[in-house]
């Protein structure tokens, strides 16, 4: 199975909040002048056109209408990442059933988050990629294939993870 990439808040929890922030500002660091001064853009895999971030959406590749996982199995690969370096995060991750245990400090001080197994799959950086606003609304619920789109054109923001 494919890892799963999340984003932890500053307090050690799975937000989609921190997880969008964390994708604009962090993820895309190329900036072109459209007219309005110099503004972060990235290029749509749908199609193909370079536009500034703030036209774009997050999508998720495989919709969550569609693909919605409530259980993640122990064999489960989880990285949680710390939102301000993006590199992986000194916690303790386990999957148990519909949740997610995300342990944190020393055994003196520990700190843990139970986090819904719904919400790590919905924040995964590994199915989420920028797409803009028309091509986003086009695709909908539908599948790469069912858009008229091979899944191989799908740019996943953990694929640009340093």
């Amino acid at each position: 199975m494919a890892a799963i990439y999340v984003v932890l808040s500053p307090g050690g929890t799975v937000t989609w909040k921190t997880t969008e922030y964390t994708a604009r500002t962090k993820l895309c660091n190329t900036f072109r002048d459209f007219g309005a001064g110099s503004e972060a853009y990235t290029k749509c895999p749908g199609c193909g056109r370079e536009l500034p971030l703030v036209v774009f959406d997050l999508d998720h590749i495989r919709a969550k209408a569609r693909y919605y996982h409530g259980y993640l199995g122990p064999d489960t690969s989880i990285v949680a990442l710390d939102a301000v370096t993006l590199r992986p995060a000194d916690v303790r991750v386990t999957v148990e059933g519909g949740v997610v245990r995300i342990e944190s400090g020393s055994i003196y001080n520990a700190k843990v988050h139970l986090v819904q197994s719904d919400v790590i799959w919905e924040n995964d950086l590994a199915n989420l990629q920028f797409l803009c606003v028309s091509c986003n609304r086009s695709k909908g619920k539908q599948t790469w294939d069912e858009w008229g789109k091979s899944l191989a054109e799908a740019k996943p923001l953990a694929a640009a993870l340093p």
